[in-house]
């Protein structure tokens, strides 16, 4: 496993315990660092994904001003271990019983876990610290918490800590990548102990009527529809979200026969085992439904089943947690630094657009704060506490693009993983999807796209079924859209839909009076700087922008033997070779400033473009144009390629253009 994971509870011995129940599912997880914040709770703790055992954790430890370095944090739900509950079914019918935990939240949440799993015959007394003790009580429960128990109580009864519920197990699994080579089978193991305890627990009622009751109970609590099969073709057990979903009254069905419950042959045949597919979609109410089968050891089959429209979220859940803390989406306006009017125009019109619903383009430079700019606008949206995703064009072939997109039905193509895949634009529904380097977008993929922004619908890979998507797009390119329409390299209309909205980003050097502030920034209040190696930073023009400057300080930072930066730890690609500025013509000024244009805009400039583009005003044959560009390259304004790149205006060509150092 790739993947470094941490696990942080209250007290050390909880993690120990979901630790363990986690290398019950795969032998991956033995490397899982542990921590408690009672017993263990280290300065500086880094990991991929920190999994809080629960809520009140987390905050504890916001409130306690720590901070995780971890790339993706989990809050995990938990439930009753269902394999050391035997002794509390023992317990008389009326028993008033102290349940116990080490806060007045954990105990009631603890109480609520033990009447799911169907314990609701006791009468259960609320016991933490500062509660006062009733001698007459008998029994005491607790999950782990030996140290909180009250004194002289005849029966203890330790369940051990919660463990992690079938969800969070899901998602840990998930976040590991062993969904796939597991396919459902932790779903089975974590049932199969749910069905067993719930047997269990009958055998000490000697009632079957409460044993079903139970077993529906716990049943329920699980997050998704559940139907049970025996060898007879009869109902073990049917849980309330099934039924919610097949729109039938809650009652007990047990023991009747399937065909006599549920009336769809289709749906019969394929949780008795008649159909081969483990998994197939059925549409009940006009509401599509995805059931997924397995057989049990015993010969009874357990079938699973989800509403596709309301789990298409929650599959993203994860992200959707991350949202929340900061880590999806996680910049607002406040975070784009900067006081230069240039860059505060581009605030201010991108702060009115995100309240609107309007599709945006932002256009900059590469290194200029596109991403940044979009999960600010998405924050300061109506949209600010859904699903923020993305993607970026050129990273992808224009087959994984539509896949990423819009998704495929199980059995498209060749190599589609098996139940198909929810696209991002299913994903992000409600949300915010961010179309990153859409200049780089294919013809045909333009095509669809335009149809999703006029239509608000999407149709799979391999599908048939119209799904309507509310989705707010966010497009971001550096490239000139205007210039590829008219070269005909993308769709008139495709534009003017992406445009509604757009932000123009300053490139770093026309906002020259920011770029301290960024330095200081980037430098975190652990380094300093000299003042010439800042006035060299700050005189810089460059071409990669913000990200180039960062980079530039990172190097600095590395290479440096104290936390003072000097012109002597500057990258050579940003020292300064010379102050001596070589004074050029009005002609050559022309000349350069037209290929800057030309640059900016995507556009090639050879001299024969030179030419004609400055003919009426320069009135320069082709061999005068070539002259005049041998010098500026001479010079260190210019830079000449072979082929029809042409030539490329120099950091100290824009030098010269900001400073208008001009001779007649």
């Amino acid at each position: 496993m790739n993947l470094n994971i941490g696990i942080i509870s209250g007290v050390l011995s909880t993690s120990i315990a979901l630790k363990k129940q986690l290398m019950e599912y795969s032998e991956t997880f033995k490397d899982i660092e542990l921590y408690g914040i009672e017993d263990y709770f280290p300065e500086d703790i880094t990991c991929d994904l920190m999994i809080y055992s629960s809520d009140i954790v987390y905050n504890e430890i916001y409130e306690m001003n720590r901070t995780i370095n971890a790339k993706e944090d989990l809050i995990a739900s938990r439930t009753i271990n269902f394999e050391t509950v035997d002794d509390l079914f023992k317990i008389r019918k009326g028993e008033k019983v102290y349940v116990v935990n080490d806060a007045k939240v954990t105990t009631y949440q603890f109480i609520a876990h033990l009447k799911h799993i169907g314990l609701e015959d006791i009468e259960m007394v609320p016991y933490f610290p500062g509660t006062k003790i009733d001698k007459r009580i008998r029994y005491a429960i607790s999950p782990g918490t030996i140290d909180g128990m009250p004194e002289n109580i005849e029966n203890m009864i330790n369940i051990g800590p919660r463990l992690f519920g079938l969800e969070t197990i899901h998602q840990i699994l998930k976040a590991a990548g062993l969904l796939d080579s597991l396919d459902r089978s932790y779903s089975e193991k974590y049932l199969s102990k749910v069905v067993d305890i719930t047997k269990r627990s009958g055998r000490y009622a000697s009632e079957v009527m409460l044993l079903n009751e139970r077993l529906n109970l716990i049943m329920s609590s699980i997050d998704e529809g559940v139907l049970v099969v025996d060898t007879k073709n009869k109902i073990s057990l049917i849980n309330k979200p099934l039924l919610e979903l097949l729109n039938m009254p809650y009652r007990n069905f047990s023991g009747e026969g399937i065909d006599k419950v549920i009336r769809n042959q289709d749906i019969v045949d394929f949780c008795i085992g008649i159909k081969q597919s483990q998994e197939d979609l059925f549409t009940i109410n006009h509401v599509n439904l995805l059931f997924s089968r397995q057989k049990l050891s015993s010969g009874d089959i357990i079938v699973f089943v989800k509403n596709i429209e309301e789990r298409i979220l929650e599959s993203n859940r994860f992200n959707q947690e991350l949202v929340k803390k900061g880590h999806i989406g996680k910049y607002t306006f406040e975070h784009i630094l900067g006081t230069s009017p240039a860059i505060m125009e581009a605030k201010y019109i991108a702060h009115k657009l995100a309240k609107s619903e309007l599709t945006i383009l932002i256009e900059g430079e590469s290194g200029t704060g596109k991403e940044l700019f979009a999960s600010a606008i998405h924050n300061a949206s109506n949209r600010a506490d859904k699903a923020y995703l993305a993607i970026n064009f050129s990273a992808f072939t224009d087959e994984l693009i539509e896949s990423e997109l819009f998704g495929y039905e199980d059995g498209a193509f060749t190599g589609a993983k098996k139940g198909g895949k929810v696209g991002l634009f299913e994903l992000a529904n409600g949300g915010t999807l961010l179309l990153d380097e859409i200049g780089d977008i294919s013809p045909k993929m333009q095509t669809k796209l335009l149809r999703v922004l006029q239509e608000g619908e999407i149709i799979r890979i391999g599908g048939t079924i119209i799904k309507s998507v509310d989705v707010r797009i966010i497009a971001a390119t550096n490239k000139n859209l205007r210039q590829m329409v008219e070269r005909g390299e993308f769709r008139e209309d495709l534009y003017y839909r992406l445009k509604m909205g757009t932000v123009n980003l300053p490139p770093l050097r026309e906002r020259r009076k920011d770029i301290p502030l960024l330095i200081e920034h980037f430098l975190l209040g652990e380094y300093e700087i000299t003042k010439e190696a800042e006035g060299i930073l700050t005189q810089k023009t460059w071409q990669g922008n913000i990200r180039e400057l960062k980079g530039s300080i990172e190097y600095m930072k590395a290479i440096s033997e104290g936390n003072l930066l000097s012109e002597k730890t500057l990258p050579k690609s940003v020292e300064v070779k010379s102050r001596t500025v070589s004074l050029i013509t009005d002609q050559e000024y022309h000349i350069l400033e037209l290929v800057y244009k030309c640059n900016k805009q995507g556009i090639s400039c050879g001299r024969q473009n030179i030419q004609t583009m400055t003919y009426d005003q320069l009135g320069l044959t082709e061999n005068q144009i070539r002259a005049r560009i041998k010098k500026l390259v001479q010079k260190g304004y210019l830079s000449s390629s072979k082929g029809r790149a042409g030539s490329f205006v120099t950091d100290e060509g824009i030098r010269v253009l900001d400073n208008h150092l001009l001779t007649t």
